[in-house]
Order: C-alpha cells, then sequence, then structure tokens
C-alpha cells in the first residue's frame, strides 16, 4: 500500500485529512450544521498476538499502516478516526482511545480512508462521504478551486458508493440525497439518480405512501414521464436484489 502512489489519496487528504483534523482537536471548530451524523465505524478487532497491557491505540496504527493492505489502511483510519471523535464529544475514555496516536499519524487519516475507498473496503465509501458532509461548504468549495484532485476524488466516491449500494443501505441512502439537489460535495443535481436510490430505500424500508408522495413529487417535477419510469423500474430493481445491511 503506498499512501502516496495515487491522486485520489492525496486529494482525499487534502480534501478531508487535513480540514477534519484541524477541528477534530480540543478547542478546534464545531462541525458544520447540518452535516451527516456521526460515524458508525465500528473499532478494529484487536491484534490476535497483541499484549492488551503493552499495545496502545498508536501502536496498532504503526502496526494496520505496515501491513501494507487496504483493508488495513481502514482499520487504522477507524482507530485515528475514534480518538478523534472521543476528544471531539468529551466521551469518557478518550484518553485511552488516543494513546499513542501522534500527530503524523493523524495526518495520515486522509490518505489512509482514501486507499481504502478506492480499493472498494466495505464501509469505506460511505465513511469517506459522511466526512465529506462535516467539512464546512466554503472550505469544500475552496477545495475545489485551490485542489485539482478535489472532483475526482468525489466523483470516485460517488462511484464506490454505487457499487456497494447493493449489499449497503447506507449507501442507498447517501446516493438518493446527493443527488437530489446540488450542493458542495457532487456540485450538481441529478433527479433521476436520485429518484433511483429513493425508490430503492422506501421499498426496502416499506415506508408509507404518504410519506414517499411529497418526496416522488419534488423529484419527478423536473423529469420526463420515460426519466420517471426509467428511475422507478432501476430503484425497484435494486430493492428486489439487494443483500442490504447497515454498516455498523
Amino acid at each position: 500500500m503506498r499512501l502516496k502512489a495515487t491522486a485520489i489519496a492525496l486529494g482525499v487528504a487534502a480534501v478531508i485529512g487535513y480540514g477534519v483534523m484541524q477541528r477534530n482537536e480540543p478547542g478546534g471548530q464545531q462541525r458544520a450544521a447540518g452535516s451527516a451524523p456521526a460515524s458508525n465505524a465500528a473499532p478494529p478487532a484487536a491484534f490476535a498476538d497483541a499484549d492488551k497491557g503493552s499495545y496502545t491505540p498508536g501502536d496498532d496504527v504503526t502496526r494496520y499502516v505496515a501491513l501494507e493492505t487496504p483493508t488495513a489502511a481502514f482499520d487504522a483510519w477507524k482507530l485515528i478516526h475514534g480518538c478523534q471523535k472521543a476528544e471531539r464529544h468529551d466521551l469518557v475514555g478518550r484518553a485511552e482511545r488516543c494513546n499513542g496516536i501522534t500527530q503524523e499519524q493523524r495526518g495520515m487519516a486522509g490518505a489512509l480512508l482514501g486507499t481504502a475507498m478506492m480499493a472498494g473496503v466495505h464501509g469505506a465509501a460511505v465513511e469517506y462521504v459522511h466526512l465529506m458532509y462535516s467539512v464546512p461548504r466554503k472550505e469544500l468549495e475552496q477545495a475545489r478551486r485551490d485542489n485539482p484532485n478535489h472532483d475526482k476524488a468525489v466523483r470516485t466516491a460517488l462511484e464506490k458508493l454505487e457499487e456497494v449500494a447493493p449489499r449497503d443501505l447506507q449507501a442507498i441512502r447517501l446516493l438518493a440525497r446527493l443527488y437530489k439537489g446540488p450542493n458542495a460535495i457532487t456540485g450538481e443535481r441529478n433527479a433521476e439518480a436520485s429518484l433511483k436510490f429513493f425508490t430503492a430505500e422506501h421499498e426496502l424500508q416499506n415506508t408509507p405512501e404518504k410519506y414517499r408522495a411529497p418526496i416522488v413529487a419534488g423529484l419527478t417535477e423536473r423529469l420526463t414521464p420515460e426519466q420517471v419510469k426509467r428511475a422507478r423500474e432501476a430503484g425497484l430493481q435494486l430493492a428486489r436484489h439487494c443483500d442490504c445491511k447497515e454498516e455498523g
């Protein structure tokens, strides 16, 4: 695993790795209003041969990185992210979660997550988009202007979300909302794609029609009958064949 080998990993590090790290530091900026819910990423399992009395989370991050696999990169990111979340919310046990995790390791977080996302590690694309939601709009807009890798990283994240959607209900939910209206993450609106994923989400959740109707009405008003039919059929097909699980 070469953390600096891909433009996407560098783009992720620049867009979310540094910015989110800064806000997660004690006394840093709070999460943006209206951002995504807190991450559900579970902490990775302990190393089978690790002496719990000797190894710190920082040691485990080092060991995961040394394995040089995308899955290990995601596990390392989860340890760093768990530390940052504990600090941000002033959780009990934050000292234990952050024990041994260095500033250098915190600075690697974006590239670690980007590596896992690029490789299609389950849950990585969802976590990436959750973090994108936590970055204030102005910062994302500035990143788009300053970083040539920004849009490519975002498009790749969306592609990865679509790849895992047949197995991940959270990915379906995120795609429905990301495509619904222009925002700093996608920079565009795709009502047909949004209708597809909203249809799949509501079918999987058996949402009553009275709750579906307002959403569907807002999405279909700008679509042709052919587009509406195509989106609904695609959404029903996705729901019918989805082996969906909630991440976390």
